[in-house]
């Protein structure tokens, strides 16, 4: 009983700490798709927007990759397809998501005009080159 009690004072200070901002919420973190590509050179693209407010503001845009799903496959639900980060950076002013082509037989090109700061950047995946013309990035 005691246990009982104590766990709902801690749960009732940290809810107000939560409150007042002054500890980080569960429910900080919020993430979006901007946009879904399908089959692209065979495989299906996905641009996420995150947005994180635990301490301080910070946001991130995420490129993930996936093969096509066809037959069968495509009964899967998305939650359940297995995606591989390809690049994440911090974006500068504007939130718009890249532009992801095909440029030649298994490479594709990720261009943007400007980030902040570049989190990840893979430059392979699979039998995949990867490209990347990123205009400039105000803290390399």
């Amino acid at each position: 009983m005691m246990i009982l009690a104590g766990l709902g004072i801690i749960a009732i200070i940290w809810g107000t700490l939560i409150e007042f901002g002054l500890a980080p919420s569960p429910y900080a973190n919020t993430t979006r798709t901007e946009v879904r590509l399908h089959n692209i050179g065979g495989d299906d693209y996905e641009v996420t927007y995150t947005s994180s407010d635990t301490l301080a503001k910070n946001e991130w845009i995420s490129v993930y990759v996936s093969k096509t799903r066809s037959g069968v496959d495509s009964l899967v639900p998305d939650w359940l397809q297995k995606k591989t980060l390809l690049f994440r950076y911090d974006p500068a002013i504007s939130i718009d998501p890249p532009a992801i082509e095909e440029v030649g037989p298994h490479v594709i090109r990720i261009s943007i005009s400007r980030v902040s700061s570049i989190f990840y950047k893979r430059g392979s995946w699979d039998d995949l080159s990867i490209e990347y013309q990123i205009g400039s990035v105000d803290y390399p």
